[in-house]
């Protein structure tokens, strides 16, 4: 019996977690400096067969429609990214650390930056729930485009806005446009009656932000404008 047969027979007996390095390195393909997930191409063993069906059509049918895909990369409400593995779901974010460093995080998986969509390996740290609330409050100028709750999803290509209210997040949506992205953002903030100097964006007069944003494709200037409410 092969490594990889024995440990599907541990997960199926319980004897190991879904976050298992072991398990995940058969499975996905990671690229620490992007973050991206990819699946791999299963084995024919890893498939059930049938009178009509063996395992090699199988394995045949699901490696042609997944292998090589990305991975575990369906927005949550939250906005992290997730998916399952044999049926169990699992954070992308946790299946980044686990394989990049051979053993499952111990407690919360922080994003650095603020993006829950960039599980690049050093964005990603492992600390306690206290830790990573307080990491959450930062001022938006630690996120890298200088607008809270606005990131670049590099799995994704485009804009990412999110919030956070009474303790749940909202994905608002995914943007090919810096400007809607924000739009998004302040939309929400207004919705949820947050205070005027939320986000560090002031009362007094017309604000442009101005941000250097890095994309896979480059650097740049992003910028918005925002007019003081009465």
């Amino acid at each position: 019996m092969t490594q990889s047969h024995q440990i599907l027979a541990a997960l199926k007996a319980g004897e190991i977690h879904h976050e298992s390095p072991e398990l995940l390195r058969i499975l996905l393909k990671y690229e620490p400096d992007t973050g991206n997930l990819f699946w791999k191409e299963r084995p024919e063993f890893m498939f059930t067969c049938s009178a009509k069906r063996p395992r090699s059509h199988n394995a045949n049918m699901w490696n042609k429609k997944w292998a090589g895909r990305p991975a575990l990369a369906c927005p949550s409400g939250a906005g992290h990214l997730m998916g399952r593995v044999f049926r169990r779901a699992l954070f992308a974010h946790r299946a980044a650390w686990s394989i990049h460093y051979g053993t499952p995080p111990q407690h919360n998986i922080d994003h650095i930056d603020g993006c829950p969509t960039n599980n690049a390996i050093n964005n990603l740290r492992d600390v306690t729930q206290a830790v990573n609330v307080r990491n959450r409050a930062i001022s938006p100028t630690a996120n890298n485009t200088g607008v809270m709750g606005v990131c670049f999803s590099s799995g994704k290509q485009k804009w990412h806005a999110r919030i956070r209210h009474d303790g749940t997040h909202y994905h608002l949506g995914y943007f090919d446009d810096f400007s809607r992205a924000v739009e998004a953002r302040l939309e929400a903030e207004k919705r949820f009656g947050f205070g005027p100097s939320h986000g560090n964006l002031k009362q007094a007069g017309h604000q442009i932000h101005t941000a250097r944003v890095e994309t896979p494709s480059g650097a740049f200037v992003a910028s918005y404008s925002m007019e003081a409410q009465a």
